[in-house]
């Protein structure tokens, strides 16, 4: 679980906890026959319900990839075609759904909502225009292993529900008391800190005993039983419905990170000129809360733009921690007895965004973009000019915004739109290009000072939007521009990689007619990027710097982890026939799909198991772009690569990790070795991010120190990996 300072600390988590979480509960039933989509990210807690609730239930899991996650359209379309009875969303994707495409749950059976707050005018509109069978508010931390109370949302809310959505009761086998400072319960009605007891509760925090020892407690109500206490403040009804009503250490959270707004305060304090400051959440557009900042400047000090402030912050506070708004004024607010009026300080306008007047009028296109922006983002009088991000804009209000596009103006874009075009000038130019015909894959997202540019490819499914972290961790005056994935995924015909490649080297030389090149690519990102390399040097043209970000060769590790194995035991022992395996596996997690490639040659030859029941699987786990990494067969490359590896990221059980270089070694002249103590999926956030820039950077600068030869060939450092071409 990630504090504010976005170190995770290690919750130690024991099988029980998970088994009371899914078997023999009350909240929700699950069984053969029922599918749980797994839409959350494997390191966030509610993956142990998606993918534990399925496995131990006899039930199936359905991969739903972020891009189609957040998408209502796409969503809506894979729990039909997934037939997902059941499903967990944050509160936050929720109440974007619920404003643009409020049906887009119909569908399921169970929907759990949770993470944060509930937004009754959110529900409200789902419940009106396109309610699930059951509507559940759920709540846990993940040192109780992910839920620990549940509500279910009656069609017709209670007049008091209006004001605040209950968390409810406790689930099966857990026990939850509201207390006062001295750890006596508080009579109904009475706001108390709610803690927590039962099978749930984790061991503690891995190797932090003085932690574990502070929020893990003996009960006093069982002995020799624990409490956890959550820091939250929370009432009960006269029906013992749980409702919350804040943290009581000032820590908020907000799109599921959670954040201290006193470090937040403290990093504003230590600006220059800064006389006195408050940072609260606002939330003026309804589900849309922000961090706002409120800066009283010494008199003799001209108060820099936002600009200057975010890049001033940037170097004390990680993105998600980065105000959405700052505001100058003369003064705090104070009530009559003193203190501040948190109540009475100012929306933000555009005086606390760049630009700071209102712009001209615009044409027709830039005046109807103009007032989609100011709706999405709460901002009235937004310039012309205004760089979406600074203004506030982050991935859900960018999939809000996109939508509005498409509905008010019939104009269909990929989230690439906000890296090419983040102002509004700049996005209706966009929207007049698009009658024209397919756009180039190439996504500038900085335009440098004339050194040659360095080309990204991210993973698959584009996730474009988590790039703007590293883009602002690398040097200013280098470019960088992203080769996105995400505009081959939508054709009807499957693309292999060479022919991705091919396309991305002919919108690449658009940019960059000639070499050396610099290349970049994240996980499948890599591969892509390594076919790049082949075909430019095939073509006589120099590559410069070929990075290959947590990424191995098809097929790497060889040697079958222990599960694949077992099961192919299974089968040789005829306990299990192939086409009960092949579905054992589709409903495994994510990591599982690399291991089908060893077991659908044998497969298919056998005649078994058909090929177009295995690719359906697959294109849906995956779609096209992972569809192409699987019939990848990278050759020799005659250059150097970069290898950069997440060391954080845990094995599989069984795999072997026998070559540092991930299968790299035996296909090029050389591997230059660098690490990160990250996970695998962490690399391109905060505060990970920065440490990659610095990789990156520095590869960059021996790269420009070199004279003449060609750079693959040489070799830079102690940590290069020699090996045989």
């Amino acid at each position: 679980t990630s504090g504010s300072t976005g170190r995770p600390k290690g919750v130690m988590v024991p099988h029980r906890g998970v088994a009371r979480l899914v078997c023999n509960t009350d909240y929700v039933r699950i069984g053969p026959g029922d599918c749980i989509a797994h839409a959350s990210n494997p390191s966030f807690d509610a993956a142990t319900f998606e993918i534990w609730g399925a496995l131990l239930n006899g039930a199936r899991v359905a991969i739903v990839p972020t891009d189609i996650l957040l998408s209502a359209p796409d969503l809506r379309r894979r729990i039909a075609e997934d037939r997902i009875d059941t499903m967990f969303v944050t509160t936050a994707l929720f109440n974007e759904h619920a404003a643009n495409a409020p049906d887009t749950f119909q569908a399921l059976r169970n929907l759990l909502v949770g993470g944060e707050a509930a937004s009754p005018p959110a529900i409200a509109r789902v419940l009106r225009d396109g309610p699930p069978v059951r509507l559940l508010n759920v709540y846990g931390p993940t040192e109780t292993t992910t839920f620990a109370t549940w509500f279910e949302i009656p069609r017709t809310l209670r007049d008091d529900a209006a004001q605040a959505v209950p968390i409810g009761h406790p689930i099966a086998n857990t026990r939850c008391h509201v207390l006062d400072a001295s750890m006596q319960p508080v009579p109904i009605g009475v706001i108390g800190e709610l803690w927590i007891a039962g099978p749930g509760l984790a061991r503690g925090y891995l190797n932090r005993p003085e932690l574990t020892d502070e929020r893990f407690v003996d009960d006093p109500f069982m002995p020799g039983e624990r409490l956890y206490r959550t820091g939250d403040r929370v009432r009960r009804r006269a029906d013992g419905a749980i409702v919350f009503c804040g943290r009581g250490d000032d820590q908020v959270k907000i799109r599921g990170f959670r954040i201290e707004l006193g470090e937040v305060r403290a990093a504003i304090a230590a600006l220059p000129g800064v006389r006195q400051q408050e940072v609260i959440v606002r939330e003026d557009a309804p589900g849309d809360r922000r961090l706002t900042a409120y800066i009283v400047w010494d008199a003799d000090v001209v108060p820099p733009g936002t600009v200057e402030l975010r890049a001033a912050l940037a170097e004390r506070l990680p993105s998600f921690m980065m105000p959405a708004a700052f505001v100058a004024i003369d003064a705090l607010p104070m009530t009559p007895n003193g203190k501040l009026d948190r109540a009475a300080l100012p929306a933000p306008s555009a005086a606390g965004h760049p630009g700071g007047v209102p712009a001209e009028e615009g044409n027709q296109i830039e005046r109807q973009l103009r007032t989609i922006w100011e709706s999405v983002l709460g901002i009235p009088d937004i310039p012309l000019d205004a760089d979406f991000f600074d203004l506030g804009g982050h991935s859900m209000l960018g999939v809000r915004l996109l939508a509005e596009v498409e509905r008010r103006m019939g104009k269909r874009l990929r989230t690439a739109s906000f890296f090419q075009a983040p102002t509004i000038r700049r996005f209706a130019a966009l929207l007049r290009e698009c009658a024209s015909g397919p756009r180039s894959c190439v996504v500038t997202i900085r335009e440098g000072d004339g050194k040659r540019p360095l080309f990204f490819v991210s993973g698959w499914g584009g996730q474009l939007i988590v790039l703007n972290e590293l883009a602002r961790e690398l040097h200013p005056a280098q470019s960088f521009h992203v080769l996105d994935t995400g505009a081959f995924e939508a054709g009807e015909a499957a693309l292999t990689i060479e022919e991705v490649a091919a396309t991305m080297i002919e919108d690449m030389r658009r940019v960059q007619p000639s070499g050396p090149y610099r290349l970049a690519g994240y996980s499948l990102g890599g591969r892509i990027v390594y076919e790049i390399a082949q075909q430019l040097r095939q073509r006589g043209e120099d590559v410069a710097l070929v990075a290959l970000l947590d990424c191995a060769v098809p097929g790497y590790p060889r040697r079958r982890s222990a599960p694949i194995r077992i099961l192919l035991h299974l089968r040789k022992a005829a306990t299990m026939k192939p086409a009960q395996m092949l579905a054992y596996l589709a409903g495994r997690a994510r990591w599982m799909i690399r291991n089908l490639r060893e077991t659908e040659k044998s497969l298919f030859e056998d005649g078994e198991v058909e090929e177009t029941a295995f690719t359906r699987m697959l294109e849906r786990s995956a779609r096209a772009v992972l569809a192409a990494w699987c019939t990848y067969h990278p050759g020799p490359y005659a250059g150097r690569v970069m290898l950069i590896r997440a060391e954080a990221t845990p094995k599989s059980v069984g795999e072997i990790d026998d070559d540092p270089t991930y299968g790299w070694g035996a296909l090029t002249a050389g591997v230059d070795l660098r690490s990160m103590q990250c996970a695998h999926n962490r690399m391109l956030f905060a505060p990970h991010a920065a440490d990659l820039a610095r990789i990156l950077c520095d590869a960059i600068a021996r790269d420009d120190g070199q004279d003449g030869g060609s750079r693959n060939q040489q070799a830079t450092s102690r940590e290069c990996v020699e090996a045989d071409a």
